[in-house]
């Protein structure tokens, strides 16, 4: 009777053993299954670094003003909102001879500008549209040259012949260099045509404000205010700039848009329409 019972605690032994070494098996298979699957995720992970998205208190609208010399009115008001956390420039043509009322006195943007300066033309936009805009930039026609030499230029397409700026051009794309371009930007006989300024304006931007650019910001920055007078500083360059270059590597969207209305004689009527529309853009 004891060595049945001896026999059934051996067995019993015997297959406590097998049991363990079975569990200890399986164990360590599935350690080893896991590790495995985890130096495979490490290998397959590829770390995306996340893209920097700028900010609404790196939007910014700035009033530009061109003229061929420092003395004179400006030919060219157009005013530019960049949409930062959209990445959106917006660039918007004013025809420098727009009628409108600042502080009780009633005169065009350049007369504006002419009795007061840079703060008469500010107020002036910022009337027409219910902005409370205070930057500016302020150049003429040598620095817009060398402003949009930096850019790389203007490339216009003609479907027919035209005469732009006193010029004839034939039908086809021409690229304008600064000199050329800053002439049809500023040219007014008998007025300014403010939708070519706009058009080129923006296919300046287009052109201009793109990867390339981004590896070219500090020069651009240093170009911009050796070019032109402005209120804005180094700093606000500095502050925006890994907003805008990520912007201009992913494809900066740039529209433009025009303040419509009726000449008569030299000064311009703004239609109510087109500043209820354009406030609105600059309301977004």
């Amino acid at each position: 009777m004891s060595g049945e019972r001896g026999k059934g605690a051996a067995v019993f032994i015997a297959s406590a053993c097998v049991s363990l070494v079975v569990l200890g098996s399986c164990l360590l298979l599935f350690l080893l299954y896991m590790k495995a699957a985890q130096a495979e995720a490490v290998k397959n992970d590829v770390t995306v670094p996340l893209r920097y998205h700028p900010a609404s208190s790196e939007s910014l609208q700035i009033l530009m003003l061109a003229c061929e010399e420092p003395e004179d009115p400006p030919e060219l008001i157009l005013l530019w909102d960049y949409d930062a956390p959209e990445g959106v420039l917006t660039v918007i043509g004013i025809p420098s001879r727009t009628v409108c009322v600042w502080n009780g006195r009633r005169d065009t943007l350049a007369g504006h500008y002419d009795y007061e300066g840079v703060r008469g033309a500010l107020n002036g936009v910022n009337t027409l549209f219910g902005i409370h805009g205070d930057r500016y930039l302020r150049v003429e026609e040598q620095g817009l040259a060398g402003l949009i030499d930096c850019l790389g230029g203007i490339e216009y397409t003609l479907e027919t012949d035209e005469t732009l700026g006193g010029r004839s051009l034939s039908a086809g794309t021409h690229l304008f260099d600064g000199h050329q371009a800053a002439e049809l930007l500023l040219w007014s006989q008998p007025l300014p045509d403010t939708a070519l300024q706009t058009r080129l304006a923006a296919l300046a931007a287009e052109r201009g404000l793109t990867e390339s650019l981004s590896s070219r910001y500090d020069a651009f920055a240093q170009t911009f205010f050796a070019s032109c007078e402005t209120n804005l500083s180094q700093y606000d360059f500095l502050s925006r700039k890994k907003g805008a270059c990520a912007w201009m590597e992913d494809g900066l969207q740039v529209r433009s848009c025009l303040l419509e209305g009726a000449y008569s004689g030299s000064e311009f009527t703004p239609s109510p329409e087109s500043l209820r529309a354009i406030s609105a853009i600059l309301g977004e």
